[in-house]
């Protein structure tokens, strides 16, 4: 009995591959037929799935989209807000492979009056910072998903409702599109590089200092000076590890300003070893030490810990 079931079962198994074997050898004979090739068939496929609308459409609703954003008023400067002007550039980012992905980077710069440099302290910066970007975001998201480029992908792209799958077919190619934006601000001195999360900000073409922030309800908490913490490693990156609390908790705490990153590399976040001596450091470095240090009542007081900070790395 065992082996009748295996004889039928092996009919069965030869019967359906006789069977798939000549539904491909029909198909391929009605593909010759009628495209002359696989590749004819794959032409068709790709004439019958295209769109004149789209393939004519898109890259002009592009730099109409793109156009409208440098025209675009997505700021109402305010008295107060030290906001000398606001521009917005849109900066194409695309990969064009087997897939297609059409990345606009949108970047926006906002230059403060000069004397926006001297008159606050980082973390009320960074607060104004985060308070012009929550009134430019949500305009320049509604540009966008109203704009005639993204009203076309949405309304022939395949994949609605799947977040991340979302494609459309486009001359010939199946493309993705995504768009991302960016703050720059800069103050005549500074230039501030604002994440959703921190800010980078460049003193010169080789000082940086970074500083990392929680935003609840508009507003900056757990505000963190990333060198000062040693969360910033000889490479300036920061470092993201749970070992720096026991390294916080076996460390000295005398109160001298630690340049030692979790690997044991050095940074020198002042450019101090360029210096001779106490004096031409204090007298370059000291308004940095004022602004960016939080331990200091006054600029004289500062000058000192530029001094003792010179003394200390030598």
């Amino acid at each position: 009995m065992d082996d009748a079931k295996k004889v039928a079962r092996f009919f069965v198994i030869l019967i359906s591959i006789e069977i798939i074997v000549g539904i491909i050898i029909c198909l391929n004979a009605y593909i010759q037929r009628k495209y002359r090739s696989f590749d004819g068939f794959i032409e068709h496929l790709r004439t019958e799935r295209a769109n004149p609308e789209v393939d004519e459409g898109l890259e002009p609703a592009r730099q109409e989209f793109k156009d409208s954003l440098e025209t675009a008023s997505v700021y109402k400067i305010k008295d107060g807000d030290y906001v000398e002007s606001v521009s917005v550039t849109d900066v194409y980012d695309d990969l064009h492979y087997t897939e297609w992905y059409n990345t606009d980077r949108i970047k926006v710069t906002v230059k403060m009056k000069e004397s926006f440099h001297e008159d606050f302290l980082i973390q009320d910066k960074c607060q104004m910072f985060v308070s012009i970007r929550d009134e430019i975001d949500p305009c320049l998201t509604d540009l966008y998903y109203s704009s005639s480029y993204y009203q076309l992908f949405d309304k022939y792209k395949y994949g609605k409702g799947k977040p991340g799958t979302e494609q459309l077919y486009f001359q010939g190619h199946w493309l993705s599109m995504e768009h991302m934006i960016s703050y720059t601000f800069y103050d005549g001195v500074y230039e501030y590089e604002l994440e959703y999360s921190d800010v980078i900000v460049t003193i010169n073409d080789t000082t940086q200092r970074a500083y990392a922030f929680k935003v609840v309800n508009g507003q900056i908490t757990e505000f963190k000076d990333l060198y000062k913490e040693g969360l910033i490693d000889s490479h300036g990156n920061i470092i993201y590890s749970d070992k720096k609390d026991t390294e916080d908790s076996s460390g000295s705490s005398s109160g001298k300003k630690d340049t030692t990153t979790q690997n044991g590399s050095s940074y020198d976040p002042y450019d101090v070893h360029d210096y001779d001596s106490a004096d031409d450091f204090a007298d370059d470095k000291y308004e940095e030490f004022y602004e960016y240090e939080d331990d200091y009542e006054d600029e004289d007081e500062a000058y000192d810990a530029a001094e003792d900070y010179w003394y200390d790395e030598h």
